[in-house]
């Protein structure tokens, strides 16, 4: 992909997010990681 092609692939949480911006819940951050690691690798394949 270029920057010419002007297309893009966008990855959103499945569910809602649980997190303030200044969240410092440690177990709350490591969740949406998660999550969001899981998302990129099922996508990964396309």
């Amino acid at each position: 992909m270029t920057i010419d092609d002007k297309t893009g692939l966008v990855i959103r949480p499945q569910k809602p997010i649980s997190v303030s911006r200044m969240e410092k819940d440690p177990a709350k951050l490591q969740d949406l990681y998660d999550e969001g690691y899981n998302l990129a690798s099922m996508v990964k394949g396309l």
